[in-house]
C-alpha cells in the first residue's frame, strides 16, 4: 500500500493536473503575476459593452447598480456610507434614469485610490449588504496621455459616436475594449513612460481638431506655427495639467478641407525635431453657439443668397462675408435657430449646383462687446432685426457687463455697473436674454415646460448637458430635495463660473404654480442629478434673493407674485 500511495504520488492524474493548473492560474492572476489578468465579474453589462472586462489604470468614481429592490434609497445610502467611512471626502448620488426601472449609486471621491481600493477591498461586504447581483464599475474612464479625464467636447464626441456607431469587425485591434484602455506593458514594446493609446475620430472632418500628445512646454505660438501652414486659424486652446505643463489642444481652421489635411500630414509626425513626442490628432466637434460658419463658397456666392437661405431659421443679427470669401460667418439672435439653422443647410445647395458645408463658430469677446454696445444704441432697429440678445457663449459672464477680467466667488456679476437697466417683468427678461433651453422638469409624475434664461455663467453647460447628441432637449426629474440655507448658498456662490449656467426658468404653456408651491411647502431646492451635471431649481425665497442678487444684480422677476424660478446648472 505505501508504494501504491508512493507511485500515485509520484505520477498524479490528467484530472489532478488539470485541477492543479487551474489553481496555479488563479493564484497568479490574484498575485499579478500571471500573463492575463481577468476582468471582475461584477461589471455590469452596459460598461462591458463599451469599454470590456477590464477597468482603467486609475479613477475616482463608481457606477453602482443591481441593488436589491427591496431597499430603499436611504437604505442604499446608508449602507454606502457606513462602508466608505475610513475614506476621506467622498458623495453619494442616487439616480433613476428616464425609462429605466433600475436605481444606480454614483460615488465621487475626492481623491485618488478610494474608489480602485473599495472595488478590490468592499466587494465581499457589498454583495452580502446590496445582493448578490450588485456592480460595481469605474466611471469616466476617457483619459488623456497624462492619465486624467477629459470631461470636453471632444471626448464627449468620442463617447457620443462609440455608442452609435458599430466599429469594423476586419480591424479587431480598434474593438471598443482596446482603444478605451492603455495596452499591457509588453505589447509593442512600449515602456511604462509612454502614453496610452489614443482613440481617434478620423472619419468625420471637422473644423475642429483634438491635437495631443504634446510637449509639456510646447506654447501657442509654436503651435499656430506648424498648423497655420495648412490654413487660417480661427481658434486655439491649450489644455494644461496641473503642474501648469500643456497636456492637448483644440484647433479651429477656418474651413474643413485644411483641418483634413493638417490631420492627414501632421498625424504620428514629430512635434518638433528631436523630439520624441509624435502628433496625435483626430477630428473634434464644435460648440453649439448662436454663430455659424459657412464653407465651401465661391465666386458664385452672393449675400443675396445666404440671406434669403438663412433668414428662414429666425432673424439674423450679422452676416460677415465678402464677395469672393470662401466661408462667410452668420449671427442669429437666439441658438435655437443656430442650431435649427445648422441641421437644416448642411449639405444643401444654394444655386443648385454647390454643396455648402455648415458647422458653429465661436462667438468672440469683441463681438459680445460689440453687440452690447450696440443694443444700447438709439438706432439699434433701424440698423437690423429686433430680437432677444444671448450672452456669448464664450464669454466668462453676462454680454451685458463690459468687465471681461475674473472675478471672484463673492463678487457680483454687474458689480461696478451702474448703468444697467433693473429688470422687473418676465416681458422685460424675455427682451434682455433670450430663452435658450426650452423643455420639461417633471416632479411627482407632473410635468412642467419652462424655458431657461441665463444671466450668468456658461451657454455651453446648457447646451451640452442638458441635450441629447441631436440636440434635443432632456427631460429634467427632480429626484432629490435639499434644504435652503446657508450652506447650499455657500456651496452654489463658490462654484467656479466657468462650469455653471445660473437661469431664469418662466413657464411655457402651463403654469409653474404647482412646482412652485411644492418648493416652498418643502422651503428646499429640487435637485435633478444626471451624467455629469447637476441642477438646482428653487422658488422665491430670502436665500434665492440673495443668489439672484450675487450673479445678476439687476434681475428682479424672481418675487412671490411671479411664476419664475432659479434654476442653477453645475457641471460635476
Amino acid at each position: 500500500m505505501a508504494r501504491r500511495r508512493h507511485s500515485e504520488s509520484r505520477s498524479p492524474s490528467p484530472d489532478d493536473r488539470r485541477r492543479s493548473s487551474k489553481r496555479r492560474s488563479r493564484s497568479n492572476d490574484r498575485n499579478g503575476s500571471g500573463t492575463r489578468r481577468e476582468g471582475s465579474p461584477h461589471l455590469s453589462k452596459f460598461y462591458r459593452d463599451r469599454f470590456g472586462n477590464q477597468s482603467p489604470d486609475s479613477y475616482n468614481n463608481l457606477r453602482i447598480s443591481n441593488f436589491d429592490r427591496k431597499l430603499s434609497n436611504e437604505d442604499v445610502k446608508e449602507i454606502l456610507e457606513n462602508e466608505f467611512a475610513k475614506y476621506k471626502k467622498f458623495e453619494i448620488k442616487l439616480v433613476r434614469h428616464n425609462g429605466d426601472e433600475d436605481r444606480f449609486a454614483y460615488v465621487n471621491f475626492e481623491e485618488n485610490g478610494p474608489a480602485k481600493d473599495v472595488r478590490r477591498t468592499k466587494l465581499p461586504n457589498l454583495i452580502r449588504k446590496l445582493g448578490s447581483r450588485v456592480c460595481l464599475d469605474p466611471t469616466g474612464v476617457i483619459r488623456d496621455q497624462e492619465g486624467k479625464y477629459i470631461p470636453d467636447r471632444y471626448n464627449r464626441s468620442l463617447m457620443d459616436r462609440r455608442d452609435r456607431t458599430p466599429e469594423p469587425r476586419r480591424e479587431p485591434e480598434r474593438a471598443p475594449r482596446e482603444r478605451r484602455r492603455s495596452p499591457p506593458p509588453s505589447s509593442r514594446n512600449r515602456g511604462r513612460s509612454e502614453s496610452p493609446v489614443f482613440h481617434l475620430n478620423r472619419d468625420e472632418p471637422t473644423r475642429t481638431l483634438f491635437v495631443g500628445n504634446i510637449p509639456g512646454d510646447a506654447k501657442e505660438t509654436e503651435i499656430r506655427d506648424i498648423l497655420s501652414k495648412f490654413g487660417e486659424l480661427e481658434d486655439v486652446e491649450i489644455k494644461y495639467k496641473q503642474n501648469g505643463d500643456a497636456s492637448y489642444a483644440f484647433v479651429l481652421f477656418t474651413s474643413i478641407d485644411s483641418a483634413d489635411e493638417c490631420q492627414k500630414k501632421l498625424n504620428d509626425k514629430p512635434f518638433r525635431r528631436g523630439c520624441e513626442k509624435k502628433f496625435k490628432i483626430g477630428f473634434g466637434k464644435a460648440q453649439i453657439s448662436r454663430r455659424l460658419w459657412v464653407g465651401d463658397l465661391g465666386s458664385w456666392t452672393n449675400r443675396d443668397m445666404l440671406e434669403k437661405e438663412f433668414d428662414r431659421y429666425g432673424p439674423v443679427e450679422e452676416l460677415e462675408y465678402k464677395a469672393g470669401d470662401e466661408h462667410a460667418y452668420i449671427t442669429y439672435n437666439d441658438i435655437t435657430a443656430a442650431t435649427d439653422a445648422c441641421k437644416g443647410m448642411q449639405g444643401t445647395t444654394l444655386d443648385g449646383k454647390h454643396r455648402i458645408s455648415v458647422d458653429f463658430a465661436k462667438i468672440s469677446r469683441e463681438k459680445a462687446r460689440k453687440r452690447q454696445h450696440s443694443s444700447s444704441s438709439p438706432d439699434d432697429s433701424k440698423r437690423r432685426k429686433g430680437g432677444p440678445r444671448t450672452p456669448s457663449q464664450s464669454d466668462d459672464s453676462r454680454a451685458s457687463s463690459p468687465v471681461s477680467r475674473p472675478r471672484s466667488a463673492n463678487e457680483s456679476v454687474n458689480n461696478g455697473k451702474s448703468d444697467v437697466k433693473t429688470i422687473q417683468t418676465v416681458e422685460q427678461l424675455k427682451d434682455q436674454y433670450a430663452a435658450t433651453w426650452k423643455g420639461p422638469i417633471s416632479l411627482k409624475k407632473s410635468d412642467y415646460v419652462i424655458n431657461l434664461h441665463r444671466v450668468a455663467g456658461k451657454e455651453s453647460i446648457l447646451q451640452d448637458f442638458l441635450r441629447d447628441e441631436d440636440g434635443r432637449v432632456l427631460k429634467l426629474n427632480i429626484n432629490q430635495r435639499l434644504p435652503l440655507d446657508d450652506s447650499l448658498f455657500d456651496k452654489i456662490t463658490t462654484m467656479d463660473m466657468n462650469e455653471l449656467a445660473v437661469c431664469i426658468g418662466a413657464e411655457h404653456d402651463r403654469s409653474l404654480g404647482g412646482l412652485i408651491s411644492y418648493l416652498r411647502e418643502k422651503s428646499a431646492a429640487g435637485v435633478i442629478t444626471m451624467d455629469n451635471v447637476v441642477t438646482y431649481i428653487m422658488g422665491h425665497s430670502s436665500m434665492t434673493s440673495r443668489l439672484i442678487q450675487h450673479f445678476a444684480s439687476n434681475v428682479d422677476v424672481l418675487r412671490p407674485d411671479t411664476k419664475c424660478v432659479l434654476v442653477v446648472v453645475k457641471k460635476v
